[in-house]
């Protein structure tokens, strides 16, 4: 056997191992990429039962926001209680839609982020907040809040 001979076996050698290199990196990073969706999954469905648990825990929040939600008028404590509780919540919605861009969000959970957030803009007592608050808020969320917004009114 001469080393041009030698020379092409580990050519090949080296090339195989290449391959299998790339087909083991791929295995992993769409392992990582489920595991990262998973974790958002939870991360986001942890975040929006929290919440559902702060108005069920907490009768005096839940009648402020009832209240809010019939058009009442407010005490300057609670409309700073009912803005801060839906300031918890609009995070909460977008926190899942910036995991949606970023596409670590499960296709079916943000269906269902999306109907909560179509039901909240529909009442005036929202719709005011965000017009007072919209502000604090990413430029992409705020643009997709206001345009679900605007499609109520046509």
């Amino acid at each position: 056997m001469n080393w041009d001979a030698v020379g092409a076996i580990a050519e090949t050698l080296g090339a195989v191992g290449v391959i299998a290199t790339l087909l083991y990196l791929t295995t992993q990073i769409r392992h990582n990429t489920k595991a990262l969706r998973v974790s958002a999954f939870h991360a986001s469905t942890q975040s929006l039962v929290g919440e559902n648990d702060l108005l069920a825990a907490n009768g005096e929040l839940a009648d402020i926001v009832q209240r809010a939600l019939a058009g009442e008028s407010l005490s300057p404590t609670e409309q700073l209680r009912f803005d801060f509780a839906l300031t918890s919540n609009f995070r909460s919605l977008e926190e899942g839609f910036y995991l949606r861009d970023e596409e670590l969000l499960d296709p079916r959970l943000w269906r269902r982020i999306d109907v909560s957030l179509n039901r909240l803009v529909r009442l005036k007592a929202v719709q005011d907040y965000w017009s007072r608050e919209d502000f604090g808020y990413d430029e992409g969320f705020k643009a997709y809040v206001d345009a679900k917004i605007a499609e109520l009114s046509e």
